[in-house]
């Protein structure tokens, strides 16, 4: 009688911990819609969005405590830094890659929008005209650059901050919460 009250006060917690557990791994974007299966993702085609991000002549960029990240080398299959990334660890990815090595876009995350005194975009700016840098990293799932495999950046590019947002989206980039107010409602 004893040893099943002791199973069973032991299972109730073990049931509750797993839920605790469940309920804190959710991602932070409560509230908002995945931008991917908005209406916003249908507006523009995958191949309209590749060739006007592919006109959009990229630099390679420096920030203090990082190491030059390339420009993003748009392909139909994917995008990647063309190995010219390296990671802190300083490991060197490689320089040529098969069509089918290259990561998709559904791998990638646009996590940082900023001006070319490393400003960060935010509501107050986002009418502004100025030349900006659009950071993807690669695995979207990285918490931190010390967990991202490809860093390649899109930009220095006056273009509005909407419609790169729009075409990233179109191809399958997924975007930082931070960002959510950008993609128009429908």
């Amino acid at each position: 009688m004893i040893c099943s009250a002791r199973r069973w006060v032991l299972s109730s917690l073990l049931l509750l911990a797993a839920a605790l557990g469940a309920a804190c791994t959710k991602t932070d974007r409560i509230g908002y819609a995945d931008i991917r299966t908005s209406a916003t993702a249908a507006l523009l085609p995958k191949e309209l969005a590749l060739m006007y991000l592919q006109k959009i002549k990229s630099e390679k960029t420096s920030r203090t405590g990082e190491p030059v990240i390339p420009p993003c080398q748009l392909t139909e299959t994917g995008t990647w830094s063309g190995g010219a990334y390296e990671r802190r660890t300083l490991a060197i990815g490689p320089t040529v890659l098969s069509p089918m090595d290259i990561p998709g876009y559904n791998r990638w995350i646009l996590f940082k929008i900023e001006n070319r005194n490393g400003d960060d975009l935010t509501q107050a700016t986002l009418e502004r005209v100025d030349a900006r840098n659009y950071s993807l990293r690669s695995p979207k799932t990285a918490k931190s650059l010390l967990g991202t495999i490809d860093h390649c950046v899109i930009g220095p590019t006056t273009e509005p901050p909407r419609k790169i947002i729009e075409a990233l989206v179109s191809l399958g980039v997924d975007v930082a919460p931070d960002f959510a107010y950008i993609v128009p409602k429908r």
